[in-house]
């Protein structure tokens, strides 16, 4: 689904936690035609550790007002996800997107998690944007979040969840 967005993107960073999938990975994006970089790990990574280090490459090779967005593995973005959100921080002069998302299962259900509603008195303290494969980010809001993580791994490491900080 990256391959396919009508807004596509410039460079693809792809951390490979479990050592194994690095070549079938390139392979990949090579015959979609995307640019990719991998990052590589001497050891394998659980998810923490894999985000931060995709946090440090994606710093490091995204240009000043270029734009950051997640994906896991298992994410299907619409065809128009990236440019729906860089067309709404453009019209909203903001550093952040996220969208709406379609949950999934494989008997064939889906169910739309509607994020886009109007926030709430205490929506900002206690409800995510959506899941991390929703957001976009403009560099200089991601490299604040990479300074957050930095300055909390030990607390990062200790986290064990899929989509922690989202």
């Amino acid at each position: 689904s990256l391959a396919a967005q009508t807004l596509r993107p410039s460079q693809l960073i792809a951390v490979i936690a479990d050592l194994e999938s690095g070549p079938l990975m390139q392979e990949v994006a090579e015959r979609h035609g995307l640019a990719c970089t991998l990052v590589l790990p001497d050891q394998g990574m659980d998810a923490p550790r894999a985000f931060a280090s995709g946090l440090s490459a994606a710093v490091e090779h995204t240009p000043p007002e270029g734009l950051i967005a997640f994906s896991d593995q298992d994410d299907l973005w619409d065809d128009d996800k990236l440019s729906t959100a860089v067309d709404e921080m453009r019209r909203r002069s903001v550093d952040a997107y996220s969208g709406n998302v379609e949950a999934f299962w494989a008997d064939g259900r889906s169910r739309l998690i509607n994020k886009a509603q109007p926030q709430r008195q205490w929506d900002f303290l206690f409800e995510a944007a959506g899941p991390g494969c929703t957001y976009v980010l403009s560099k200089r809001l991601f490299r604040d979040l990479q300074s957050l993580v930095r300055a909390r791994q030990a607390e990062v490491e200790q986290v064990y969840l899929h989509d922690w900080l989202c």
